[in-house]
């Protein structure tokens, strides 16, 4: 079946459309706040090692808790799960409003609220996955989720130059709370996707659960081998991301509205690369795209070294997002299309750990690489470290992917 026939049935499927309109809203909320969030730690405290510390905190929920969280979406109704998580997100907002309002330093409370904060939106996000499998055809799993990352990105877009704006108008009162709204709404949405929960006939532990999602994810290798990989390379993007916000805002002296638009054109050429992946996989193949992906997005870590002004920054988030996404279109669809939907929740859980393993590490001690060696010697080492991995990936299976 072409590309055109399969993007004509998908827009017509209701399941995908109600999906697509909560990933509107959570992810429009969500760049909202992740633009807001660093700048108001910098804000707090003007140093780069605290903005690093805040995004380690954010992606703790990964490490500690996916594990347990793909048993916990395997075993109850993935539809109540996924509003259960959005609803405690609106009230996290609502708390973050009231911070906001009080007097004196807050910057301990956002330590906590973060964490939980991701860890609900890893929960929803890990339901939602589910369910998009068991919604969908086999055969619209790759596409659909190209679109649903092509909404993602294309909210990349607007969503920090909104936040931009409200920052510099408002101040942190209104980019909280307009994410709340918005998580709320896309509870209401959510709670009209046509669902009829299918209880596991499952009577195991958790832990042995988590034994039977463990000996499938190493039965797949590719998939296995991908996820030692994206170790690596989600932490280098990672530090990469949250560190040129710093330097945009401490060396190029940017205000909220100048930051926000550059993380705009990032999420504008993101967009592009949602399109073009499905296209671009078709002629080279799962494999080489995503090491092509890889390779092209740490290129795009040393381009602020060689030109560390405000065109050269735009240059570098455009192209690391494009390839970024396509990087991560790639990983997502292969673990969508080659996990089966018994031990899916456990294995998005298990590979949701792996893959963010080294973020809370990289991103709290990023901050102490800058103070002493420089932003410049950061970026470079980061797109070093991601060309080690993209050579090793060539020498094994998955360039062969299709």
């Amino acid at each position: 079946m072409t590309n055109a026939v399969l993007t004509q049935n998908l827009w017509f499927n209701r399941g995908f459309l109600i999906l697509l309109s909560s990933t509107v809203l959570v992810g429009l909320g969500g760049k909202i706040f992740n633009l807001a969030l660093p700048l108001i730690v910098y804000e707090l405290t003007q140093s780069s090692t605290w903005m690093g510390w805040m995004r380690a905190v954010e992606y703790l929920p990964n490490l500690l808790l996916a594990l347990f969280i793909g048993v916990w979406v395997d075993h109850f109704d993935r539809k109540q799960w996924a509003m259960v998580m959005l609803g405690m997100q609106s009230v996290l907002f609502l708390v973050i409003c009231w911070l906001v309002f009080q007097s004196g330093d807050y910057l301990w409370a956002l330590f906590p609220i973060a964490f939980l904060l991701n860890a609900c939106n890893y929960g929803y996000g890990n339901a939602k996955m589910g369910i998009q499998k068991n919604v969908l055809m086999p055969e619209h799993q790759g596409l659909a989720i190209a679109r649903l990352s092509g909404v993602s990105t294309l909210l990349e877009t607007a969503g920090p130059f909104l936040s931009g704006l409200l920052l510099l108008v408002s101040g942190f009162f209104w980019p909280m709370a307009g994410s709340g709204i918005l998580f709320f709404l896309a509870l209401l949405v959510f709670s009209r996707l046509p669902w009829q929960h299918q209880p596991s006939p499952s009577k195991l532990s958790v832990f042995e659960s988590l034994k039977g999602g463990w000996v499938a994810l190493k039965q797949n290798r590719p998939l296995w081998l991908i996820s030692l990989a994206v170790i690596v390379v989600n932490t280098t993007s990672g530090i990469f991301d949250i560190q040129i916000i710093f330097a945009a805002r401490d060396y190029l002296k940017l205000n909220p509205a100048q930051i926000g638009f550059l993380a705009s054109c990032a999420g504008g050429f993101a967009f592009l690369g949602t399109w073009l992946t499905p296209y671009i996989r078709q002629q080279l193949g799962l494999g080489r795209t995503l090491i092509g992906a890889l390779a092209l997005e740490a290129l795009a870590f040393v381009i602020p070294v060689w030109q560390g002004d405000y065109a050269g920054y735009m240059v570098a988030l455009s192209l690391a997002g494009f390839f970024g996404v396509m990087a991560n279109i790639c990983i997502w669809s292969y673990r969508q299309e080659s996990t089966p939907s018994q031990v899916f929740g456990r294995v998005a859980g298990i590979t949701g750990s792996i893959f963010k393993l080294g973020l809370p590490f990289g991103l709290a001690m990023s901050g102490y690489i800058v103070n002493y060696a420089g932003i410049d010697k950061l970026f470079f080492f980061c797109a070093i470290i991601q060309w080690i991995v993209v050579v090793w990936l060539i020498f094994t299976v998955v360039r062969t992917l299709r």
